[in-house]
Formats: C-alpha cells, structure tokens, sequence
C-alpha cells in the first residue's frame, strides 16, 4: 500500500466514477430527484448491509470503547472551540461552526476506504466512525436545530437514532457477532444466500455514492475564497489531531494495528457531515452557499 502508484491506480475508479457523475448531471440523463433517491436506497440498504457483515464478522475488543470515546469528546470540544473562535471573529454565519466538526462518512467515506483498502478493511473505519455518529445524532443534529428556532427533545434524539438504518445494522452485527450467530452464514446453506446477498447489496455503495457525489458537485469562482480558507484550516487542524490521537491512544495505550491509524486518519479528513445543509433553515443565500461550497471543495481536497 506504500507504492504510489498501486495508490492511485486504486482512487482512480473513483475520480473517474465521480467524473461520470458531473457528466450525467451536464447531459441530464439523471435527474435531482432520481440522485436523491440512489442516495437513500444506499443509507437505507446497501450501506447497512455492508457494515452490518463488517461487523457480525469481527471480534470485538473493549480496547474499542476508548476509540469511540475519544472521537465523541474530539467532535465536542471542535464544536466548542469553533462556536468560541467565530464569534469572537465576529463571523455571524450561526451554521459556520457546525462545518468544523463531524464526519461525512455514509455518503463518502465508506465508499473511498472500501474502493482502497477492500471489505475485510471496512470495519474498522465503522468502529472510528461510531463516536462520531453519535455525536452527529444528538449534539450536532441539536445545534442545527436550534440555529433554526426549534428545539428536539431527547427523545426524538434517541427515536431517529435508533432508527436508523446504519445504526440498526451495525447493532445487529454486533449481536451476531457477540452470539456467535456469524458461524451461520458460513456453514449453512441458507447463511451463504444471505451472506451473499448482502455482500451483493453493499457493493451498490461505491458507484452509487461516488456517481451522486459527482451529479451534485457544484463550484462557482465569486465565493470560492472563505470556503477554501474554511476548509484548508479545517483539514490542517484535524491532520494533527488525527496524527496525535494515532501516537498517544491507538500506538502507544492501545497498541492496536496499524491498520486502525489509516482509518482514524481516513475519518478526520473526510468532510463535515452533508446532514448540516440538509437541517439548515437559513434564508441568507451567502450563509448556505459558504456551507455548500466549504463541503464542495472539502470533498476534492
């Protein structure tokens, strides 16, 4: 994996996937309304169904709780700390802190870390990913909210998390595990079909989400400058993050596998969560296009 060139060989079909996609969007052979329902028929079925095999295949480690933890209280004290810093800037965007903390892992960061670094990988960007998501359910998904006026109670909170289809699989898979219920799909007939059909499912996430991610790249030159410098200070902050909790807690207390390094720096990098330009209620269009823009050119970087 150290080879450049084997690297790029491997990020080529994405670059070229999301290629297709801003072509399908110049042609018009795909629709807004036909994308939006690719993505959900990925978040509901094809992500679920590979992160549910990742983990009903994987031995669980209590060592992981320390890594979950640690990106919960990370994705806070971001939040925190941009909350803090823009205003003393006086930045008066109210959603421009929510874009410096949090993780677009479902709609991007699985497809890339599956195409590079294969199936049997994929369970250890969820078992980073985990803090995370919950940070996103209950504190980000809060403050938006309440940027907007409005107020979620706890039990909405707990409701949708629950509920969702990515929880819910890796949930599953981790009773299936725990059980010792995987053997099933390795020995049996019908945990085979299954097994296989899921596996059939989950490769639907790296074209699908790669093509839409294409169809809704959008840049304009006349806002590209607060974006760029959002997004520049954004990935530099999370590189030494990422970098530092790699030495201290996954290197030097954990002493867990290289393996966990490259998907803890293959989260920080990732973009902020696509959820914040879906929940914002903003009617100022400079504030929703310096969050869309910031998210636009985070993905190419």
């Amino acid at each position: 994996m150290s080879d450049p060139l084997t690297l790029f060989l491997q990020v080529l079909p994405i670059i070229l996937l999301i290629s297709l996609g801003m072509l399908l969007r110049q042609t018009r052979f795909l629709k807004p309304e036909t994308v939006e329902q690719l993505k959900q028929m990925v978040l509901s079925i094809g992500l679920p169904a590979l992160l549910f095999q990742a983990f009903a295949s994987t031995t669980l480690n209590q060592s992981y709780l320390a890594i979950v933890a640690t990106v919960f209280v990370t994705c806070l004290v971001l939040l925190g700390a941009a909350i803090l810093v823009l205003r003393l800037m006086k930045v008066d965007n109210p959603f421009a802190p929510a874009l410096f903390t949090g993780f677009e892992t479902g709609m991007i960061g699985y497809a890339l870390y599956l195409a590079v670094f294969g199936q049997s990988e994929v369970f250890r960007l969820a078992i980073v990913d985990l803090g995370q998501v919950t940070f996103v359910f209950f504190v980000l998904v809060t403050y938006i909210s309440r940027q907007n006026g409005n107020r979620p109670s706890g039990w909405q909170l707990i409701r949708s998390f629950l509920l969702s289809p990515v929880i819910l699989a890796i949930l599953l898979g981790i009773l299936v595990s725990l059980t010792g219920l995987s053997t099933l799909l390795e020995t049996t007939r019908g945990g085979q079909m299954v097994a296989t059909t899921l596996q059939l499912l989950g490769n639907l996430t790296v074209p699908l989400i790669t093509i839409a991610i294409g169809f809704e790249l959008h840049l304009g030159r006349a806002t590209l400058k607060a974006p760029l410098l959002a997004a520049l200070v954004r990935i530099l902050i999370l590189f030494a993050l990422a970098t530092l909790i790699n030495k201290v807690l996954i290197r030097d207390l954990l002493h867990l596998e290289p393996q966990f390094e490259t998907a803890l720096m293959t989260l920080f990098l990732l973009p902020p969560p696509f959820v914040i330009p879906i929940l914002m209620r903003e009617k100022r269009p400079e504030h929703r296009q310096f969050v869309l823009g910031t998210l636009s050119i985070h993905i190419i970087l």
